[in-house]
């Protein structure tokens, strides 16, 4: 006699317990799996692929100039010391010396530049003011000299408009440009020890200006 047998489905409960079988062992066999070196194909990972602030000296030591994509590293990027020095920059201007003085040093000269101007409709004068600071106090008034555009100066004033300078305890104001107005400097008692005022006048109607350097030297 003989019996035919028909091979039986298995049921849908007994697929899904299959299914998750197979996941489970799969899971476990994933976990275990290590990446080396000959996992990976030369030339293939990019920056992204390696996480922020993983790698180390000793991670790179082995890396080309052509690894490293050009102008992206950083000083911060380099150990202390590694990188060489620059050239030695230029001396800077010697500052005063310490600590802070009250009063400005005797036979020390300070300089500057000033410009006074304003527009007159005519009559009557229009006046403009122009404040210049020494920024230190004086020991003692100074001798207050204005020079001119064209006048020649006095012998408290050896410089020139270019090169203002004054002798000790005088201060000297070279007129520069001069143009529809008279200039003198406004001194009243008592106020030069911190510095001056220059008060320029139209002699007309329209622009009037007066602009120029200045020097005082310590008593």
């Amino acid at each position: 006699m003989h019996v035919k047998f028909r091979p039986r489905r298995p049921s849908p409960a007994m697929v899904v317990a299959l299914l998750a079988l197979f996941v489970a062992l799969g899971g476990s066999s994933y976990a275990a799996l290590r990446v080396t070196g000959k996992n990976v194909k030369n030339s293939s990972l990019t920056g992204k692929d390696v996480r922020n602030n993983s790698l180390t000296g000793r991670d790179v030591k082995n890396l080309s100039s052509g690894d490293v994509k050009d102008s992206s590293l950083l000083a911060k990027d380099f150990k202390s010391g590694q990188l060489p020095a620059g050239a030695q920059g230029v001396q800077g201007v010697q500052g005063v010396p310490g600590p802070f003085p009250d009063v400005f040093p005797s036979g020390k000269t300070a300089r500057g530049a000033y410009a006074s101007s304003g527009f007159a409709a005519g009559v009557p004068v229009e006046v403009a003011k122009d404040a210049q600071s020494f920024f230190y106090q004086l020991a003692a008034e100074p001798d207050s000299h204005f020079v001119a555009d064209g006048a020649v100066a006095p012998p408290q004033c050896p410089g020139t408009k270019e090169a203002p300078a004054a002798l000790p305890g005088h201060l000297c104001v070279y007129e520069h440009v001069s143009q529809n107005a008279t200039t003198l400097i406004d001194d009243p008692a008592g106020t030069l020890r911190q510095g001056f005022i220059i008060q320029t006048s139209s002699a007309g109607a329209g622009q009037f200006q007066s602009r120029g350097t200045w020097a005082v030297t310590g008593p």
